[in-house]
């Protein structure tokens, strides 16, 4: 059985990839993982204003997640002993930055498209492959013996271990940390604000979704003694971090994710290319990790149109190598500058708090740097045509 192309893994990544193929009339095979089911993810994650725009683009849905409410500003504070530096973004062009919409919520949309879109998305839920790879196509043998070929095998699978993977290089750093994901219900002083407050122990995030429902991630050390803490204690201790935002802040359901930090050195090798967090698993401080994700997929979607119509095999050297060229440095900056903030943000020493806040003030005084990471964080720049 022929494919254009066969997308390894069943994510958010994945069924995006394949709408949005779908959208140019490619074919797409998708090898779903078999995993034991485990309980509902409360992760979420932040859209922005470029990604909703994909997004909405690629299902044909002109306003999407609709219940979702607009991020119009987001306020960081950052504290030294019980001094306080405030960093306040918002669009100056009255656009929004963009939407924290549940993971739970993008998957169920995803899943509906996918369903009515079965001429040019299929699903196989044998996992196990073994590929094999000529000039032309790439050919795998699923569980059941069955072959199937494409031109190119998208990896978007959390599984690291895999064989297909031998041959990419990975910067990995162990993060030894672990992030609160916690859904609360919370009575806000001011809507349509997104809140990340830099503390000693860690970078917190509170991100509205609808009404009263928002997400507290925190990131810890993961000695933390805060990861310790009985529901009551922590909700005590989020109430008093956001006492002059929020009011009556109570915790609905609490999960915890480790944390790591993974970039691939190549997107690309052979008839494979890596997509999602295989191919940069980057700290949530900034909420770019699925993002990145979008913008990558609107590239390889945009060149692997554009060199076909050119009469481009879709596995082409000028395919592969644009996508990557086109990728490297915004993924490179958004992977390691994370990386650094976290470090930065969350250093004890307060000679280096100090400094950050006098960073943080010169930013907040300069409409030029903050219009700078506004471009940057919406990804206005970077869907344009695509």
């Amino acid at each position: 059985m022929t494919h254009d192309f066969i997308i390894y893994g069943n994510g958010l990544s994945s069924k995006l990839l394949a709408l949005a193929l779908s959208k140019n009339n490619f074919k797409s095979l998708i090898i779903a993982e078999q995993k034991p089911k485990t309980k509902e993810s409360n992760l979420v994650t932040f859209l922005s204003e470029g990604s909703l725009k994909y997004i909405s683009n690629v299902l044909d849905i002109e306003n999407i997640f609709p219940e979702s409410e607009h991020i119009e500003k987001l306020y960081c504070e950052h504290w030294v002993s019980k001094k306080e530096t405030k960093l306040e973004f918002e669009n100056p062009n009255k656009f929004t930055l963009g939407k924290i919409v549940p993971n739970v919520k993008i998957d169920e949309i995803f899943n509906n498209k996918i369903l009515s879109n079965s001429k040019h998305i299929h699903i196989s839920d044998h996992c196990e492959i073994t590929p094999k790879i000529d000039d032309n196509k790439i050919t795998i043998t699923d569980k059941s013996g069955e072959k199937k070929s494409a031109a190119l095998l998208f990896y978007s699978s959390s599984n690291r271990e895999h064989d297909l993977l031998n041959s990419f290089e990975f910067v990995e750093k162990k993060l030894n940390q672990v992030a609160i994901s916690a859904s609360v219900n919370v009575n806000r002083k001011q809507h349509n604000v997104a809140y990340q407050l830099f503390t000693q122990d860690g970078p917190v995030a509170l991100l509205p979704v609808k009404g009263n429902d928002a997400s507290v991630v925190w990131s810890l050390e993961k000695n933390s003694t805060i990861l310790k803490l009985q529901q009551t204690d922590l909700e005590s201790q989020l109430n008093e971090l956001f006492e002059k935002h929020v009011s009556k802040l109570k915790i609905k359901n609490i999960q915890n994710q480790k944390l790591s930090f993974s970039y691939a050195k190549n997107i690309y090798q052979d008839k494979i290319v890596l997509i999602g967090n295989v191919a940069h698993n980057i700290h949530p401080i900034a909420g770019q990790g699925f993002n990145l994700t979008v913008k990558d997929i609107s590239k390889i979607v945009y060149y692997i149109t554009k060199y076909h119509s050119l009469g481009l095999d879709f596995n082409s050297n000028q395919v592969l190598e644009s996508f990557s060229n086109s990728r490297k440095y915004d993924n490179f900056a958004f992977s390691f500058g994370t990386l650094a903030m976290e470090n930065i943000f969350s250093n004890e020493n307060n000679i280096i708090r100090n400094f950050t806040s006098k960073g943080l003030r010169f930013i907040n005084k300069s409409k030029k740097l903050k219009k700078f990471f506004i471009e940057k964080a919406t990804g206005r720049t970077n869907f344009k045509n695509y």
